[in-house]
């Protein structure tokens, strides 16, 4: 894990395979409820605690995933999709802290039974943190 962070450090960005069977996409449905996250404010704590802290400094780009969600509300699978800016998919070493700490309401089918789906995730772009020396002094900026 620590060289996918020094990677992603070095980097900003990693690139991934979709490990997944094929035909497990295969089998979904399109469910009549859509799943529905849970705590996505865990998300952002999670993943920046897996960023080095130059990372968190200089920023992150925009971030797409796809998550796996099964009938408990967990993530089976996640992968990073490219986004409407870049074409290359970024953040796949950031799928581990997303598997362990997302949660879902699952998607619901027509009877209302929990369904595996598909959930697209879309992170807005991290502006860079700035420092002058008056907020290193601790002096508060007006």
């Amino acid at each position: 894990m620590r060289n996918s962070i020094n990677a992603l450090a070095s980097l900003s960005i990693c690139t991934g395979l979709f490990l997944t069977a094929p035909a497990a996409a295969q089998d979904l449905v399109e469910p009549a409820q859509s799943a529905q996250p849970l705590n996505a404010d865990a998300w952002q704590r999670a993943v920046s605690r897996e960023l080095p802290a130059i990372q968190r400094f200089r920023g992150l780009p925009e971030l797409r995933f796809g998550f796996l969600v099964d009938t408990a509300g967990n993530v089976r699978t996640c992968l990073a999709l490219p986004t409407e800016v870049d074409t290359r998919a970024r953040g796949q070493a950031l799928c581990g802290a997303l598997i362990e700490h997302a949660r879902f309401q699952p998607a619901l089918d027509d009877e209302g039974n929990a369904v595996e789906s598909v959930f697209v995730a879309n992170f807005a772009a991290t502006a860079p943190v700035t420092a002058t020396s008056a907020d290193l002094a601790g002096v508060p900026i007006l």
